[in-house]
C-alpha cells in the first residue's frame, strides 16, 4: 500500500508539472551537447518533445573554438556535416515549428575533444594555444591574440548573419582557470601592456604574486573586448538577437 501510495503521488506530481505551461515573458530551455539532436531522435522529435513538456527555449552546441556543426565560411566544418547535412538549419526550422527559441550555443576558446586532432594539433603547432603555469600545452586558445579574438568574434557574428535564430550564447567565455595563460606569447604581451619586463616569470604572475593583481586584470581585458565586440557587432546585423 505505501508502494501504490507513494507510485501515485509521483505520478499525480508529473500530471500537475505537465499542467504548467510558460508563463507569459518566462525562458525555459534546455541544454544540448549534440548539434544531432537527442540520441538518434533527429531534431523534429527532440524540439517536438520539448515543447509538449514545456520548454520553449532551446540552446544546442553547433560550435566550439576551431570547428562548427554546420557550414561555416568562417571555422573548419566538422566531417559530419559533408554527411548529415546542414543540421543547424534543420534545427531552426524544427524550432519554429513548434513555437521553440533557438539559441546557438558556442564554446569559446576551448577546442575540446570535439575538434579533430589534426586540427588541434595545427593550433599548437602555430603557438595559438594557452600554456598552465609548469608549461604544458592545453586545448584552449589563447585570447590575447588577434587572430584568435577575430575567429571567435566572427564565428559568432556568421551565426548572427547566416541564420535568423533567436539569439547567442557563450560559454568558457573566460580563461580555464589561473594557472593559465603563461604561454611565451602571453608573457609577451603582457609585459608590451605593462611597459616592462617580467622579472620573475611566471611566478610574479601567478596567484599571489607581486603583478598578478596587473595581470589579471589584462587577462579579463581580453575576454571583456570580445564580449563587447560580439554584443555590438551582433546588434548591429540584427537588433533583436538575444546575447547570453
Amino acid at each position: 500500500a505505501i508502494d501504490w501510495a507513494e507510485q501515485a503521488a509521483a505520478a499525480a506530481g508529473e500530471a500537475f508539472l505537465a499542467t504548467c505551461p510558460s508563463r507569459s515573458g518566462e525562458l525555459r530551455g534546455a541544454w544540448l551537447h549534440s548539434p544531432y539532436g537527442i540520441g538518434d531522435w533527429g531534431w523534429d522529435k527532440s524540439i517536438r518533445a520539448l515543447a509538449e513538456n514545456g520548454f520553449n527555449a532551446m540552446f544546442p552546441n553547433f560550435c566550439w573554438g576551431y570547428v562548427a556543426d554546420y557550414p561555416s565560411d568562417v571555422l573548419p566544418v566538422h566531417p559530419d556535416v559533408a554527411r548529415r547535412g546542414d543540421m543547424l538549419q534543420e534545427c531552426l526550422d524544427a524550432c519554429r515549428k513548434y513555437g521553440v527559441e533557438l539559441h546557438v550555443w558556442k564554446v569559446n576558446w576551448n577546442m575540446g575533444m570535439r575538434t579533430p586532432k589534426e586540427l588541434r594539433e595545427q593550433m599548437h603547432q602555430a603557438e595559438r594555444t594557452q600554456m598552465t603555469i609548469d608549461g604544458e600545452p592545453t586545448q584552449y586558445l589563447a585570447p590575447h591574440r588577434q587572430d584568435n579574438f577575430e575567429l571567435e568574434r566572427d564565428a559568432m557574428l556568421e551565426l548572427v548573419r547566416k541564420y535568423p535564430i533567436d539569439g547567442i550564447h557563450f560559454d568558457y567565455i573566460r580563461y580555464p582557470d589561473g594557472r593559465c595563460d603563461f604561454s611565451p606569447g602571453a608573457r609577451t604581451a603582457f609585459e608590451a601592456v605593462l611597459g616592462r619586463p617580467v622579472p620573475d616569470w611566471p611566478a610574479d604572475c601567478a596567484w599571489g604574486g607581486k603583478l598578478w593583481p596587473e595581470y589579471n586584470v589584462w587577462r579579463q581585458g581580453n575576454i571583456s573586448r570580445l564580449v563587447e565586440a560580439v554584443h555590438h557587432g551582433a546588434k548591429a546585423i540584427r537588433a533583436d538577437i538575444q546575447i547570453s
